[in-house]
């Protein structure tokens, strides 16, 4: 096996307008990236966040990486990394890394390499932060090219926005997503006005460790496990309490997880989403490969930001595809 050296470096991103969610307010992102290098020069690379919530940062991240720069050199495989990290942004760097480096190394897009066939466009949704009803109104009318609106809520701020939406776009589906911020008891009493506002999806409503109270509960709208679901392991848990998953890179630790996420919720009768942690279109573009069977996609990442990579997706209203020049993995929507 090939030896590899690593590289990695910081890559901010600017937010504008600031991302506001239950309990955090960003105005710039912190991606790490990762860069291997084979003996011929061949270099797979990736972007990750990783998962905020889990105590996860740039420094954190990029303390993780470093610490396996010997395995890297040592020529290391998507199979022994899996045993090396556990799930999150660190083993997320380098499995997406990994492979990259194979579809350079073959010359083959990975969409073949995994059997995918022909890539598709896909549809994302388009994210709102927290923010007045009036400013979330105005967005959402404007946003008329995208079908799919998430709003981002919390226990205190949360019908407003949702109506305003509603009425500015009586034609949109609207994901709801309150990252963790609702008791039991509010989710119940506001599930009437989410219900005539024809809302699609209610995400994550309450904290980690304390949505077994989902169990038994019969929901007149889908609830989808975000923060309650990091990999392929908490799948028989979550179908107990909810009927769909966010399925994330940086939580599920890679793409190889993540399809293994996927293709696992699925056979367990659970609605898949993918989603992102934001981040430009390097951290997109694997996440694109699992969007292509799920039943809602949110990567809409690099839509939040002044700037993204050169060669980065191409974003056409709600429609998401690949450049012509590939980013990453020889993606090509030609192809």
């Amino acid at each position: 096996m090939m030896s590899l050296q690593m590289k990695t470096y910081k890559q901010t991103w600017e937010l504008d307008p600031p991302f506001i969610i239950a309990g955090e307010v960003w105005s710039s992102v912190d991606s790490l990236i990762v860069e291997l290098v084979d003996d011929f020069g061949r270099t797979g690379r990736s972007e990750t966040q990783g998962v905020s919530y889990r105590g996860e940062t740039y420094s954190s991240l990029a303390a993780e990486v470093e610490a396996l720069r010997g395995e890297a050199s040592a020529g290391m495989s998507r199979e022994t990394l899996q045993a090396l990290l556990p799930a999150g942004g660190a083993r997320n760097a380098l499995d997406v890394a990994l492979w990259d480096l194979q579809a350079q190394q073959t010359g083959q897009p990975l969409n073949k390499l995994l059997g995918l066939g022909r890539l598709k466009t896909v549809q994302t949704v388009l994210t709102l932060g927290i923010m007045s009803g009036d400013e979330a109104a105005t967005i959402a009318g404007r946003a008329s090219a995208f079908g799919q609106l998430k709003l981002k809520v919390d226990g205190g701020r949360h019908i407003e926005m949702i109506a305003a939406v509603r009425e500015a776009r009586p034609d949109a589906r609207i994901i709801v997503d309150a990252n963790q911020s609702w008791s039991f008891q509010l989710m119940k009493e506001l599930m009437p006005e989410l219900e005539r506002l024809h809302v699609d999806v209610l995400e994550q409503p309450l904290p980690v460790g304390g949505d077994d109270e989902l169990e038994g509960f019969i929901s007149p709208i889908l609830l989808m496990a975000d923060e309650s679901c990091q990999d392929t392991g908490d799948l028989p848990t979550v179908r107990q309490r909810y009927g769909g998953v966010n399925i994330k890179l940086d939580k599920a630790g890679g793409l190889t997880e993540a399809m293994k996420m996927s293709n696992e919720a699925r056979s367990l009768g659970l609605k898949t989403m993918v989603g992102n942690m934001c981040g430009g279109s390097l951290a997109m573009a694997p996440a694109f490969l699992v969007a292509q069977s799920t039943d809602y996609v949110d990567l809409d990442g690099p839509l939040l930001q002044t700037s993204d990579w050169e060669n980065g997706f191409c974003y056409q209203g709600e429609r998401m595809f690949p450049s012509d020049r590939p980013l990453w993995g020889k993606l090509n929507s030609a192809v």
